[in-house]
């Protein structure tokens, strides 16, 4: 197999590059092992039972938790053009679109299959981060709170001043949606006598 990321010795094979030999799919495919194992790095300290490393582990892997990560990724202006095209390509590649798992189908869950597209381009970016630019992939998990020591809840891994950006995801998401406006005005004509 061909080497990952910048060869050091010229005499060696030419470099995997990441995106232009791998899929859209690959790459989310590692970045999801990476995310995955920062997340069970981050829960490591303090010593819990199995099943609450599990829960942590799974609550922080979720598509909703990536997708608001990018989200703020994105809004923040933190990621550089590049990065966006990227994590449009990793979007709206035929794979992703075909593999949303069952909760996002409309059949079976929500009809909404845009936060699995999401957290398919944030493992994207995440592959290619890994493999290409390491020291990207550190400062972007030091900016959300993932990175190597950080504590599992509060202080640290944002920019001074700020909660790490996996923080404001999570707050966001636990956050109850307002009913739709026809909803909220239809319910209240109803009400009156």
């Amino acid at each position: 197999a061909p080497a990952v990321g910048r060869a050091a010795d010229p005499a060696a094979p030419p470099a995997l590059d990441a995106r232009r030999d791998l899929s859209a799919s690959a790459l989310a495919y590692v970045g999801d092992s990476v995310w995955e194992l920062a997340a069970r790095a981050r829960l490591a300290a303090p010593p819990r039972h199995l099943q609450e490393y599990r829960g942590g582990v799974e609550r922080l892997a979720r598509a909703e938790t990536q997708a608001a990560v990018l989200s703020l990724l994105e809004r923040r202006g933190l990621l550089t053009g590049e990065e966006k095209d990227l994590a449009r390509w990793a979007r709206n590649s035929r794979n992703a679109r075909g593999a949303a798992p069952k909760r996002f189908s409309r059949k079976h869950g929500t009809g909404d299959a845009r936060p699995y597209l999401a957290a398919t381009a944030l493992e994207a970016l995440v592959g290619f981060w890994f493999l290409e630019r390491p020291g990207r992939l550190q400062e972007v998990f030091t900016i959300v709170g993932l990175a190597s020591g950080e504590p599992a809840a509060g202080g640290g891994g944002g920019t001074e001043g700020q909660s790490p950006l996996l923080e404001t995801a999570l707050e966001e998401l636990e956050r109850p949606e307002p009913p739709p406006a026809a909803w909220a005005a239809s319910t209240t004509a109803a009400a009156r006598p």
